[in-house]
């Protein structure tokens, strides 16, 4: 980011950049069936007390660019982010992550 520039001609000099990228996250347990709120923060550190099933909110033109960054941390159990239609968009074991990023039609698993 760039907070302070010497602008000269189209050039800059000794711009002042700070680096890192500052998210909001959150860790939470959840329950089989759980929707996740399009006001959750975009990092989400997620345990669940069983196998079970977190619902991505319907797409629309409200959640179009709405993007997560989910991490399960819970060792024992797999969550499954389904569509609202209850479609599986990805399964996630302990210790992966995903990021899911939502058009306004429908949602993608970008890694």
């Amino acid at each position: 980011m760039v907070q302070r520039t010497n602008h000269v001609d189209g050039h800059y000099f000794r711009p002042l950049i700070e680096s890192g990228l500052k998210l909001a996250s959150a860790e939470k347990v959840v329950v089989d069936g759980q929707v996740i709120g399009d006001d959750w923060p975009p990092v989400l550190f997620l345990t669940i007390a069983a196998d079970g099933d977190l619902v991505l909110p319907t797409p629309s033109d409200r959640t179009r660019g709405l993007t997560f960054f989910i991490n399960n941390i819970d060792a024992a159990f797999d969550i499954d982010l389904e569509s609202p239609a209850d479609t599986i968009i990805q399964t996630v074991l302990f210790g992966e992550s995903y990021i899911l990023h939502c058009d306004g039609v429908t949602w993608r698993v970008i890694g």
